[in-house]
């Protein structure tokens, strides 16, 4: 396992509007790190501390909880600053995005007000998709019709 691990950590910090790819690149990290088995189960488990594995454990634990607490703002860290283990902080996030319904509705409302204004077609096809995967993050599924619905809503303004 990488021992350096701050090197190259994502710099995105968690917001609103954007748990999808900050989940995804979070992930990815720590699977080229060697740690997501602290999120994914394989190393869940926390041995005992009489057990000679359990150092070695907490270290790389920590690792991992330093990498979530790096990836956050501030104002997320009461929602894993208790966590006992890694993947109940991933869960504890996870959940949070999950279940909150100000997130969708802000997600929903970004949505619909969004304009092309001076951007670029590309970029302003992106930016629809990036928030309709963060909206299929939290299990809320936008098609194809409603996408193009969005956008011919703006060009009809």
């Amino acid at each position: 396992m990488n021992t350096q691990m701050g090197s190259s950590l994502p710099s995105d910090k968690l917001d609103w509007s954007k748990f999808s790819s900050w989940e995804y690149k979070v992930n990815q990290y720590l699977v080229d790190q060697g740690y997501w088995g602290y999120i994914n189960d394989t190393h869940e488990n926390r041995p005992d501390p009489k057990n000679a594995d359990y150092s070695t454990w907490e270290q790389m634990a920590s690792q991992v909880m330093y990498c979530l607490t790096t990836c956050v703002h501030d104002h997320m860290l009461s929602h894993i600053r208790d966590a006992k283990t890694p993947k109940e902080a991933w869960e504890n996030l996870k959940k949070i995005f999950a279940n909150t319904r100000a997130c969708k509705l802000q997600l929903r409302q970004e949505l619909n007000n969004i304009q092309q204004k001076d951007i670029s077609v590309s970029d302003y096809t992106a930016n629809i998709k990036k928030i309709c995967d963060s909206l299929d993050s939290i299990n809320i599924n936008i098609d194809e019709d409603e996408m193009v619905q969005v956008c011919l809503g703006d060009l009809a303004q």
